[in-house]
């Protein structure tokens, strides 16, 4: 069930106040239509059988909608004053213009909202160095380093020379990125030196640098650094619904349920190249062949019916609506894949500490993870030093392997959102309460000036609005905050 072109189709809304929950309603339809078909024929094939396995997948697409599409929800059936979408705050360090709030303002210990006058966001993603914000409408905005293209529009401050009679703008504050024929996006990720972006028809665009081992990888077999939105080929006639990004790799699922994999393969964080082919330094073959292998997307084999995908820095995962079966692959020495044996990984492996627990959601930090069940109960798993793993059962104290998933202690309520960073973690409950765990350094609890670590979940104090969603970047993070009103507070900038 839900495989398929007409599973997901969406109708692009006409009125730019409307295209959200315009958006969110056709897919709505779209589930709906295609689960009656599936009930149809198996009411007149197997109405002896129970269809439990049919009904938690219609559930699964469900709760996706509403996680994709909380900003629609949050504001249904609210009065006019309450805003569709969100506004950022941002918190960590901004000496590299990550904040977005100007070139003076190298800090933030608490979140601080970010001026957009006039936008509502409805996604971030936070970038080793940079930001992306998703807005109403579909337009992109983005700020931070560009020295190697990762804003996807010039910028002052970066490395990247103008010709005579162009004009720039700013890296330290959000400018719009432009996208080829005014595309609306989706969706949007972001590694350490590269940006991804969704659009409405399932075409996929890219900017920025890859790097490995080595250095500077590039973009695509021919290009080096990509400076502008560049639109990104899967196979024939696949549409795609989800994007994700590592440091220096990115996943893809389409609507068929397949995955592709393009980026640095080292560690196996591709999932779909022998070992030998993963590291320039070890490869002896034709390297312009082999980089093509890499920086061209290829599907990744042996993941039935996925309808999730998710990356860590070097590691990667996928849910399978099959049996709830969770598959992942990479970088696993502290166990932030869930797997038991070192690794790493170079193919898709299945995962059986999280399949079968209803994971809908993943997210991964350099060294470990967190998966969000579809109870809302938050489990991690990985390197439990500065407390990034929020649990009571281990210490935090030595540096250990821990590859079992255990719940998350202290978290107050069903939670509906996950992020996981260098070596920190977030979680927004269903009522918009934030919480933040582990390293306070660079101020990414945004808990103030106190940099001492969370080693449990702490709730992120003065924060106005409800939260949606919570993302980390290197040393910066965002949070997505649905006001009570349409009156936005000052920034508090801080020098």
């Amino acid at each position: 069930f839900g495989q398929g072109d007409n599973a997901r189709a969406i109708t692009m809304p006409k009125r730019p106040g409307e295209e959200r929950s315009d958006a969110f309603m056709a897919e709505v339809r779209g589930l709906n239509d295609q689960f009656f078909k599936w009930a149809s024929r198996q009411h007149s094939s197997s109405s002896d059988k129970l269809w439990d396995a049919g009904l938690r997948d219609y559930l699964r697409y469900a709760d996706k909608l509403r996680s994709d599409f909380s900003d629609v929800l949050a504001g249904a059936g609210q009065n006019d004053s309450v805003l569709e979408g969100g506004n950022i705050f941002v918190f960590g360090q901004g000496d590299n213009a990550q904040l977005g709030l100007g070139e003076d303002v190298i800090e933030a210990p608490t979140a601080t909202l970010l001026p957009m006058a006039g936008v509502r966001v409805t996604q971030i993603a936070c970038g080793g160095m940079h930001t992306l914000a998703l807005c109403e409408g579909g337009a992109v905005y983005s700020w931070g380093v560009n020295d190697e293209g990762a804003l996807g529009r010039e910028a002052r401050g970066g490395q990247l020379a103008l010709t005579e009679g162009e004009t720039q703008g700013s890296e330290s504050i959000p400018e719009m990125v432009e996208f080829p024929n005014r595309e609306k996006m989706t969706a949007v990720s972001a590694g350490d030196s590269h940006s991804v972006a969704l659009s409405s028809n399932g075409t996929i665009f890219a900017w920025g640098i890859f790097r490995d081992s080595s250095g500077k990888f590039g973009f695509s077999p021919t290009v080096q650094t990509q400076t502008t939105p560049q639109q990104v080929a899967l196979g024939l006639g696949e549409k795609c619904i989800e994007i994700a990004s590592g440091n220096d790799h990115v996943l893809a699922l389409t609507r068929s349920g397949k995955v592709f994999s393009w980026g640095c393969a080292e560690q196996g964080r591709l999932g779909r190249l022998q070992e030998s082919m993963t590291d320039q330094k070890q490869f002896k073959g034709d390297k312009q062949k082999w980089k093509e292998s890499l920086l061209i997307p290829a599907p990744v084999e042996g993941l039935p019916n996925i309808i999730h995908v998710a990356c860590g820095s070097y590691h990667s995962f996928a849910i399978s609506s099959s049996n709830d079966d969770v598959y992942g692959w990479g970088l696993n020495q502290y166990g932030q894949v869930a797997l038991e044996p070192e690794g790493p990984f170079f193919f898709p492996q299945k995962v059986s500490s999280l399949s079968g627990r209803h994971v809908k959601k993943l997210a991964g930090g350099e060294h470990h993870s967190l998966a969000l069940t579809e109870a809302g109960e938050v489990l991690s798993f990985g390197r439990p030093t500065y407390g990034r793993l929020g649990r009571t059962d281990i210490s935090p104290d030595k540096d250990d392997r821990h590859w079992k998933p255990g719940k998350v202690s202290g978290l107050t309520g069903e939670v509906r959102w996950v992020a996981a960073g260098l070596a920190v973690s977030g979680a927004i409950t269903r009522k918009g309460t934030a919480f933040t765990w582990g390293s306070g350094d660079s101020g990414l609890l945004a808990k103030g000036e106190d940099e001492s670590d969370n080693l449990q979940p702490q709730l992120v104090p003065h924060l106005q609005g409800r939260a949606i969603a919570i993302e980390f970047g290197g040393q910066h993070g965002s949070l997505l905050v649905c006001q009570d009103t349409n009156e936005v507070p000052p920034a508090k900038r801080r020098r």
